[in-house]
């Protein structure tokens, strides 16, 4: 017979650090020559407009990873290696967590 116990976790947090996570993935630096030339921005400073975005999604996912990181943290503690994907999946697809 197999014991759960609750793992304290906030999920919230786990999909909100997916969410950002994913933010940092899509590559919108390739969309700013348009959102350039939709503000007016001269085309010389294109290349500055490009670094931001990529600053700011670098720093979104930085947080995106803090803040997932560190749910994952408790999951992995408290469950063993192989089910740890599966666990987390399940996490964020259904908002809860037992642990084995």
């Amino acid at each position: 017979m197999e014991s759960h116990n609750k793992i304290d976790i906030s999920v919230k947090r786990l999909r909100l650090g997916v969410v950002l996570l994913f933010l940092w993935w899509l590559p919108f630096w390739i969309v700013t020559p348009i959102i350039a030339d939709v503000l007016g921005v001269a085309h010389s400073s294109h290349h500055n407009l490009m670094i931001k975005v990529i600053a700011i999604q670098t720093v979104i996912g930085i947080i995106g990873a803090g803040i997932a990181g560190k749910e994952v943290v408790e999951i992995i503690k408290h469950t063993p290696f192989k089910k740890v994907p599966k666990t987390v999946y399940i996490a964020l697809r259904q908002g809860k967590i037992l642990a084995a």
